[in-house]
């Protein structure tokens, strides 16, 4: 069985031959594991992002995973320069400045937020799906499914309170939950609009799954009555908007999901991620929760993973299958991002105890 139909089965609900593996990798870890220089490695990805690709493509051969996990880029030529020891990302061809570059996590830091207003809002643009085809990213994209005909390509997106924090920023978008909703409910419903053709255009790319990621809707960060008023609608109205695809979708909801876990159940998505054991539910509670309504991924802890031996984290990731797989539909997986330190061997040990784990 080739990983690409080894994870939809299990994403489906059903028993492959084994239980797959996919590791959840974002480029600063592959970064950490290939470049010698780690700032200049970081740099690179994000002025080059035909190299970025080709890392994340890399890194996951290396660690035999069953899925390519592609993200997004911000096909825009970008220029890192250092000014007073601090790395600012300009757009290259115009010279404006957008951000500082955040060398932990790869990310451009920005207070350039694009949403003032409800005007702003109703503009949030809405690309035809010819429009998507014809841009750099998706061209990028299409070049990345090519390479890998028997992995799962994985399409990632952003849905619900994401698009908030993208539009307004952190503090403004919590504030405007609370004083402006009918601002909040614009933004979501044209951000919801532009996802739903981004996931379509990303199926005629040869995709095979899609990623939906919302980490502020976790009840770290917000009540289970924010969730349900504002994010659970975006979730499951994109969720009905796709199944016309027919690819498996799974949320990736990081933190504490305790309260709110069987409305993730509810909004139709096939399999649920990343099981982070510290939000306080094992591997076993979260399948004694949704039984087998929806296929699980993840659950070992990143902790383990990154300061840990490769014994701890293999038996962490045999408990993980034993809690929540022994009858299919679980995909073995880090509790959120595999973290950038984490030692090389301490992945493949995942990989190994997946290896022995058949149906």
């Amino acid at each position: 069985m080739t990983g690409r139909d080894r994870l939809k089965t299990a994403m489906l609900g059903g028993k492959p031959d084994r239980v797959p593996f996919m590791p959840q990798i974002c480029f600063p870890h592959a970064v950490r594991q290939i470049e010698e220089n780690y700032e200049q490695g970081i740099i690179r990805c994000v002025e080059d992002v035909d190299y970025r690709m080709e890392l994340m493509f890399e890194i996951t051969k290396q660690y035999h995973s069953d899925g390519f996990r592609i993200q997004g880029v911000d096909s825009r030529p970008l220029r890192v320069v250092r000014e007073s020891g601090l790395p600012i990302v300009y757009q290259a061809e115009t010279g404006e400045m957008i951000g500082k570059l955040n060398f932990s996590t790869g990310g451009i830091e920005s207070t350039l937020y694009p949403v003032h207003s409800m005007e702003d809002a109703a503009q949030i643009p809405v690309p035809s799906i010819d429009n998507l085809i014809e841009t750099k990213e998706f061209k990028l994209f299409k070049t990345a499914c090519a390479w890998a005909p028997d992995l799962n390509k994985v399409g990632s997106l952003a849905v619900g309170i994401s698009w908030l924090v993208q539009a307004r920023g952190t503090e403004q978008a919590f504030f405007d939950l609370y004083d402006n909703p009918d601002l909040v409910d614009l933004i979501l419903s044209r951000s919801l609009e532009a996802a739903i053709v981004r996931a379509k255009a990303m199926h005629q790319c040869g995709f095979d799954t899609l990623y939906i990621g919302d980490p502020w809707s976790s009840c770290s960060v917000m009540s289970p009555e924010i969730f349900e008023r504002f994010a659970f609608p975006c979730f499951k109205q994109f969720v009905e908007a796709v199944r016309v695809l027919e690819m498996p979708v799974y949320a990736h909801i990081c933190g504490n999901v305790a309260p709110i876990l069987e409305r993730i159940v509810n909004t139709g998505v096939h399999c649920i991620e990343p099981m982070d054991p510290l939000g306080g539910l094992s591997a076993a509670d979260y399948r004694e929760r949704v039984q087998q309504r929806v296929a699980l991924m993840g659950g070992v802890n990143t902790v383990t993973l990154s300061t840990g031996t490769p014994d701890q984290v293999r038996e962490e990731a045999q408990a993980c299958i034993t809690g929540a797989g022994l009858d299919g539909a679980y995909i073995l997986a880090a509790g959120d991002m595999v973290p950038t330190e984490t030692p090389r061997e301490n992945v493949l040990a995942m990989w190994d105890v997946a290896l022995r784990n058949s149906y």
